[in-house]
């Protein structure tokens, strides 16, 4: 068994190696390249997964076809129906960014280790609150801030996950567009501005938040 991918599930659950180990055991190791959908598949609706290596978004579609990018899944993160509760005919889509590895479980399986592991049941819990906590800041950010003060505020997120306010790999334009729904030239001169004022750095394959606090005080 991956000790790699035994840490990253210790940590996603909150678990013990033993707990983590036999989590693993239950599941079904997947590789896929980038570009490729992960989730749904059909079929099989009844699917939770947890990413174990690489990165992927979730989509959403609109009835006339457009699209919403809901968020960023990075490794540790859980995705699709975890827990039973989603429809076979759901308009969101899991995508791969770049080549991904990870685990497929059926979603009774991450209830019953709830049930039986208090810190498993702890930990998909602060999850699924964080998430619902992030999609009801964008729908204020959408309703209530600028197209700059959006793009200000997914900066701010994207970094919020590295103690040293470091977005590794360095964010697309095109990507953080769909997110904030603007366009990619706004997206860089926003940036762009921001890098001349010193409040961020571009780095060989990152962008580095030098000035977090200058930051938060442009969101509006």
């Amino acid at each position: 068994m991956d000790t790699q991918h035994t840490a990253i599930v210790q940590k996603a659950l909150k678990c013990d190696r033993a707990v983590a180990e036999l989590f693993l055991s239950r599941t079904r190791a997947v590789r896929r390249e980038a570009r490729a959908v992960l989730h749904p598949d059909p079929g099989n609706a009844d699917i939770g997964c947890i990413l174990l290596d690489g990165l992927a978004h979730e989509l959403a579609y609109g009835r006339n076809g457009q699209s919403l990018r809901l968020w960023q899944i990075r490794s540790g993160d859980l995705f699709g129906n975890i827990l039973a509760l989603a429809h076979e005919d759901s308009s969101a889509e899991v995508i791969a960014e770049t080549w991904v590895d990870y685990a497929r479980f059926s979603s009774t399986c991450l209830v019953d280790f709830m049930e039986r592991h208090t810190c498993v049941a702890i930990a998909v819990t602060h999850l699924m609150l964080l998430r619902l906590e992030d999609t009801k800041s964008r729908i204020l950010e959408e309703s209530l801030l600028s197209a700059t003060g959006r793009i200000h505020a997914e900066l701010l997120r994207l970094a919020s996950r590295d103690p040293d306010h470091v977005i590794r790999p360095a964010p697309v334009m095109a990507e953080i567009a769909v997110y904030v729904n603007s366009t990619r030239e706004t997206v860089s001169r926003a940036v762009s501005a921001l890098e001349k004022r010193g409040i961020v750095r571009r780095e060989t394959d990152s962008l580095r938040i030098v000035a977090p606090h200058r930051l938060e005080e442009l969101i509006r």
